[in-house]
């Protein structure tokens, strides 16, 4: 079998359900149809042959009356089905439109604190900076940090991304993930000309809905020792 046959099939099959309620439908109009028709015939027979017939014809005459009202409710019911199965079969555009939103979970919040700024070196162009990030959320949410997501900026606003793989660092930050109440220290390198320094604050790109970015003013710059310890 080809792949259109295959194809073919499927969509078939796909479509069998509704043409079944569409059959369904038309069964119970004709059935409606021809049970009014019966009925009103029937009434125009019975009265025409009723027409100057003695009394004695009464009980013949509640019987077909009885039969007359037990076909009227059958038509009315068969009627009310016909309502329901139009009903179920409405087209897509006379569907409800709206579709309830699911109620999104709160966004996860978190702190920055700057512990301290070092250059690695007097007037040297790497710099450290030792930072505790933490989860602050009320909910369940957990935070994701990447070193990557912190940029440091100088006093002319020039951007400078955190360098790639340091050979400096003690506790570089890298990445991970935060539960509510956990927090974690590391630090941040970066590498800016002595003539363009000092760097004047350090913005954390968290991505949240609420607080898309955490901006912290950094402290001065001192020597890096290594008692320095983030």
């Amino acid at each position: 079998m080809t792949p259109d046959a295959q194809q073919g099939g499927g969509s078939g099959k796909s479509d069998a359900k509704p043409q079944a309620r569409v059959t369904t439908i038309r069964k119970a109009v004709i059935i409606g149809t021809l049970l009014a028709l019966l009925i009103g015939g029937l009434s125009s027979f019975v009265t025409a042959q009723l027409i100057g017939q003695p009394g004695g014809v009464n009980a013949d005459i509640d019987r077909l009356n009885a039969e007359i009202a037990a076909l009227e409710d059958l038509a009315s019911a068969a009627l009310e089905r016909v309502k329901a199965l139009e009903a179920e079969n409405a087209s897509p555009n006379e569907q409800p439109t709206e579709v309830p939103n699911p109620t999104p979970g709160a966004s996860p919040t978190a702190l920055l604190t700057v512990n301290w700024v070092r250059n690695l070196n007097v007037n040297s162009e790497e710099i450290v900076v030792c930072v505790t990030i933490e989860n602050t959320s009320d909910g369940d949410a957990s935070v994701f940090y990447s070193d990557s997501q912190f940029s440091a900026y100088d006093g002319d606003d020039f951007v400078y991304p955190p360098v790639i793989n340091p050979y400096f660092l003690s506790v570089p930050l890298l990445g991970g993930a935060l539960r509510p109440g956990e927090s974690r220290r590391g630090e941040l390198p970066y590498v800016i000309s002595p003539q363009a320094q000092p760097l004047v604050r350090l913005v954390w790109s968290t991505g949240f809905e609420g607080t898309p970015e955490i901006v912290v003013d950094l402290p001065p710059a001192g020597v890096y020792d290594n008692n320095d310890l983030c």
